[in-house]
C-alpha cells in the first residue's frame, strides 16, 4: 500500500492509500491500524483522486450519484442545509410542516443507513428505483424484531 493522503472526516482520521498491485485506492481509519512498517520510497505514477459531485455519507465511495427528492419535517431543514450544502434545492411542499429537497447523493447501503436516523422525520420520495431500496432496508430492520407485526 502506498499511503497517499490523511482525511479528517467525521471527527476521524483516515489514510488513502493506493494498492500498487492493483491500482485501486484503498481507505483505512488511522485509529484502527496496527503494526505498521515502512516499505521503500515508491515512484509510481498516481491515478485520478474521485472527485464527488454530491452529498456522501461516508469516506467510501459510493455505488452511483443521482438527485434525490426527499420529504422532511421543518425541524430537519437546517440540518440537512448543513450536511447537503450546495449540492441541494429546497422546494415547498403541500403540508407547511415539511419541505421537500431535492439532492444529488452518492448510493450504497450507507446513504439509505444514513437516512433511518432521521425516523419519520423524512421520507425518501423519489426516484421509484431508490426508494424501493430504501424501504427493503428499512424491512430488513423490521425483521430483526419477530415481535413486531404490521
Amino acid at each position: 500500500m502506498l499511503p497517499v493522503s490523511v482525511i479528517y472526516f467525521h471527527e476521524r482520521f483516515y489514510l488513502k492509500c493506493l494498492n500498487e498491485k492493483d491500482r485501486k485506492w484503498r481507505i483505512y481509519r488511522v485509529d484502527r491500524m496496527k503494526n505498521i512498517l515502512g516499505g521503500e520510497v515508491s515512484y509510481v505514477r498516481l491515478p485520478p483522486e474521485d472527485n464527488y459531485e454530491g452529498f456522501v455519507t461516508d469516506m467510501f465511495a459510493p455505488e452511483y450519484f443521482t438527485v434525490v427528492t426527499l420529504r422532511v419535517k421543518k425541524y430537519l431543514l437546517d440540518e440537512m442545509r448543513e450536511n447537503f450544502e450546495d449540492y441541494a434545492s429546497i422546494l415547498h411542499d403541500e403540508d407547511a410542516d415539511y419541505v421537500r429537497i431535492r439532492v444529488r447523493v452518492g448510493i450504497n447501503r450507507k446513504f439509505y443507513l444514513w437516512l433511518m436516523q432521521y425516523g419519520d422525520g423524512v421520507e425518501l420520495v423519489s426516484p421509484a428505483k431508490e426508494r424501493a431500496e430504501y424501504l427493503e432496508e428499512v424491512r430488513k430492520m423490521l425483521r430483526a424484531y419477530p415481535e413486531f407485526a404490521e
